[in-house]
């Protein structure tokens, strides 16, 4: 078996929406047989090329925008879950749009003072839910501790 980086086009998409694209990936070939296959650097070289087209940062950006902090940490201060970062990093699902603009926010360096300020102001007041009928005043434990909830109309 000998590997070799090889310029391979593979179409993106279903469809009138797909589309070609190109990768230089690392390919392995049986000398006897001439039979190719790729292994994980392969397919991940192709997961870039794909991230590439969409305009998405990909696994080892999403994982660098961590930077020294773990998975947990990163939750804490983002509110990103730690199974979505996981599999973004593994290259097993991609981010929405909107998660990558998070995570490139997070990835510079005045971006992520920025969310911890935020965070640290969020922390140290009183967070208002204001409807056309309803107010409810929480204190920050108390928001905290709530995760999701929804007002509802009682009459």
């Amino acid at each position: 078996m000998i590997s070799k980086i090889e310029r391979q086009t593979f179409d993106y998409g279903v469809g009138k929406d797909a589309t070609s694209l190109s990768a230089d990936v690392p390919v392995w070939r049986c000398e006897s047989c001439g039979e190719a296959f790729l292994d994980e650097a392969g397919e991940m070289a192709r997961h870039d090329a794909v991230c590439a087209h969409l305009g998405v940062m990909s696994p080892t950006e999403v994982r660098a925008a961590r930077g020294n902090l773990s998975r947990h940490e990163f939750y804490e201060l983002t509110g990103i879950a730690e199974a979505s970062m996981k599999r973004w990093e593994s290259g097993e699902q991609i981010q929405t749009r909107a998660m990558d603009l998070l995570l490139r926010l997070a990835a510079d360096p005045v971006g992520i003072h920025r969310i911890r300020d935020i965070v640290r102001t969020r922390d140290t007041t009183t967070v208002s839910i204001v409807t056309a009928q309803f107010r409810t005043e929480l204190s920050p434990e108390a928001y905290l501790r709530s995760g999701r909830f929804r007002l509802r109309r009682t009459g």
